[in-house]
């Protein structure tokens, strides 16, 4: 057999990573996630090279008085598992929970009932790790928990970007990573069945793993190929600084996985192979390792790690994160008869764009008695209490989401929530700080009315804009010069130096109110781009939410033919006049709505070039806008009219005033800030012509002028 003699893994993996994720089968999205940890922190490379440099110093100073596995101390380690769901179908069970507990109990104890599947040659080295795992019973506060959080979220799938990690990007913050080895379920996009987080040199608040509802335990909804819960063992294992087996080399056999028992192999396996299974790397039988739990194989024809594998497990527990190892967060506790507590908000949370919420709270209740009656108060800020009397059934450690009487006219800015339980099942109870919960939020209620025009001319940008630009790291959307429809700017990005396939890069407009304009609303913007080659495979997304941008629908698509304007090109494209394009999309679906988002996405996809953008206009089809702005009714006057070189405002405003001016098509080529009682605009850089000023502040307020 041909056993490895490398012993540690190279820096020139981490170069590979972004040269692989394509070639990869989309199963595990570990190193998909390493990739976008890269590109977003400077530090994590050297952070992950310095934790591999220690766990192999650390890892060969054991080597020399290592006995076999079956004689060390055992570890346990308490889970918390975040189930994250939109359905509810995805709102797994506790049965489906507690059945993925007792794999990965059996796996990393090799208690499976498949161990007599291992291949005889390798049965001398399949271990037992001595690593066990238990729902966690107290929570970071110390009260008495089921180890199992349920949030519903708007968020249709989630990808490798860790926004499942945080509760205001729809998903739920983690416990403490130091204690609790933190689980996610939740829906995962294009086929991804999970990702993991190898441990670095310094501790992470994200650190845990993800894992598709589908893919977690073997009851309940579980798909046929992963229902053996193999995916959470393999998901695990990343934490516990395991790499794949065949090392994601792209197919080569010169690096290793940095454990010295296992085979080198060539690729993933797929399906259940048949021992013994061959490939590059192994010529000769008894072939690849197909039946470990760091390969791909099919659930079913999973059944071992090695005693190198257990040896790095073990070893970067105790080097990296040594707390997890914490069984008095496993012990049954003692409960009262009857105790309630305020768990946590799921509604109001981060920012809302709605003027009215209905408050969601969580209550669990970790007394005996089952709870059936509540009284919650609940104040916004320092309005008075409003009391609500709640009746339903909550039985020992289980959680019951209780809605509230909405909360009408909040105002624009921050605001702080509070709540608190003070009768339970009819007795009444001195409130401790488990009984209360205070939380902070966000109202950004600021709409854009139509018509609105974006053309890239304001300085500075994006913050006179209210664009946000969202950049996967490195290559992004940027405000350029090369090229524009009228006037100076536009927007683009570089997809000859975009070569991460499928980063997506976006940046997202402010809230737009359609409920008052009285016509169909289009959104109308001219965009221009070329390839490299036939090859390449960009695309420009257009999304739309009506959810203050929580989840997002696709309401357009070009890629390939339907992208090009220009002809391919490996230099530099800039567009022509005759190179760019308009593109029309009908909003008449979310006429009625006073706050949409709209968001563009370019989707890299290889052998690109310059994308460029302009012109965005979202109002009326055939009109620029510039009608409809005069024909509101105001009362600011300006002198003198024509002007030279000074406006003066005869009303000034007596609140700080946005104001933009444009020209006669539509294009805006001036933006400010007027100050309190201000009554100046200086106009001497305009061309002569016709002009239209408008200020915005609680109103919106046009008047034209004319520059000599």
């Amino acid at each position: 057999m041909n056993m490895k003699t490398v012993k540690r893994i190279p820096i020139l993996l981490l170069l590979l990573i972004s040269n692989l994720i394509s070639a990869q089968i989309n199963k595990c999205g570990t190193i998909e996630y390493t990739q976008y940890r890269l590109s977003t922190d400077p530090k994590y490379a050297a952070s992950l090279m310095s934790a591999e440099e220690q766990l192999n110093n650390y890892i060969n100073t054991k080597k020399s008085s290592r006995t076999k596995t079956s004689s060390v101390s055992s570890l346990k380690i308490p889970v918390v598992v975040h189930v994250l769901y939109k359905t509810g179908q995805q709102n797994i069970s506790d049965v489906q929970i507690k059945s993925q507990l007792k794999v990965m109990n059996e796996d990393f104890r090799r208690l499976n009932p498949d161990t007599a599947n291992t291949p005889q040659v390798w049965r001398n080295i399949a271990a037992d790790s001595h690593i066990e795992f238990c729902l966690a019973t107290k929570d970071p506060n110390g009260n008495p928990t089921n180890g199992i959080i349920r949030r519903p979220t708007k968020i249709n799938s989630f990808t490798t970007d860790d926004k499942v990690k945080f509760t205001n990007q729809g998903g739920d913050d983690a416990w403490d990573t130091k204690r609790y080895l933190n689980i996610w379920v939740c829906n995962l996009t294009g086929g991804l069945l999970g990702y993991g987080e190898f441990p670095t040199s310094s501790y992470s608040n994200t650190y845990g793993f993800v894992v598709a509802y589908y893919a977690f335990g073997t009851e309940g909804n579980v798909n046929a190929n992963t229902k053996r819960g193999r995916t959470t063992i393999h998901e695990i294992s990343h934490c516990f600084n395991l790499r794949h087996i065949w090392a994601d080399d792209g197919g080569g056999c010169s690096i290793d996985d940095g454990v010295d028992d296992t085979p080198k192999q060539a690729g993933p396996s797929n399906g259940c192979p048949k021992f013994p299974h061959k490939d590059a790397c192994q010529i000769d039988s008894p072939g690849v390792m197909f039946m470990n739990y760091m390969d791909y194989s099919n659930d079913v024809c999973m059944n071992m790690f090695t005693e190198g594998q257990v040896l790095r497990m073990r070893s970067a527990i105790e080097l990296f994160y040594p707390t997890l190892n914490n069984p008095s967060l496993c012990d049954t506790l003692n409960l009262f008869s009857l105790n309630s507590m305020l768990k946590t908000l799921y509604n109001p949370v981060g920012e809302i764009c709605s003027d009215s919420i209905i408050p969601q709270v969580v209550v669990s209740n970790i007394g005996i008695d089952t709870v059936k009656e509540l009284k919650i108060r609940m104040r916004l800020d320092n309005s008075d209490w409003e009391e609500y009397n709640w009746i339903g059934k909550i039985t020992t450690l289980n959680d019951e989401i209780i809605g509230l009487p909405p909360i009408m006219n909040i105002t624009n800015g921050n605001h702080n929530i509070l709540f608190i339980i003070t009768q339970v099942n009819g007795l009444n109870i001195l409130p401790k700080n488990k009984d209360s919960l205070a939380s902070t939020f966000i109202a950004k209620l600021d709409r854009e009315k139509l018509p609105y025009i974006e053309n890239f001319e304001s300085v500075p940008f994006p913050d006179s804009s209210k664009i946000k630009i969202l950049n996967a790291g490195g290559v992004g959307w940027q405000k350029t010069t090369k090229s524009s429809i009228e006037g100076q700017g536009s927007i683009y990005i570089d997809n000859k130096l975009n070569n991460h396939e499928g980063d997506i890069d976006a940046f997202v407009l402010p809230n737009i109110d359609l409920s008052t304009f009285t016509g169909t609303p289009y959104l109308k913007f001219k965009w221009a781009y070329a390839r490299k080659d036939n090859s390449a495979s960009d695309a420009l997304q257009v999304l739309l939410s009506i959810d203050c941008g929580y989840s997002f629908t696709i309401i357009s698509n070009r890629t390939g033919g339907s992208l090009v304007t220009g002809v391919n090109q490996t230099g530099d494209f800039v567009p022509t006049t005759t190179e760019w394009k308009e593109a029309v999309i009908s909003l008449n679906a979310y006429k009625n709505n006073n706050s949409i988002v709209l968001a563009f996405q370019n989707v890299a996809g290889g052998n690109g070039n310059n994308l460029f953008i302009d012109n965005i206009n979202i109002g009326d089809r055939f009109k620029t806008g510039v009608n409809d702005r005069l024909q509101e009714k105001n009362t600011t006057i300006l002198y003198p009219n024509p002007v030279l070189n000074v406006l003066n405002i005869e009303n000034p405003f007596t609140e700080p005033t946005y104001y933009e001016i444009i020209n006669s098509s539509g294009k805006a080529l001036m933006r400010g800030t007027l100050r309190q009682n201000q009554t100046r605009i200086e106009v001497e850089a305009l061309t002569k012509g016709l002009y239209i000023v408008i200020f915005k502040n609680s109103n919106q307020l046009y008047q034209k002028f004319i520059k000599q």
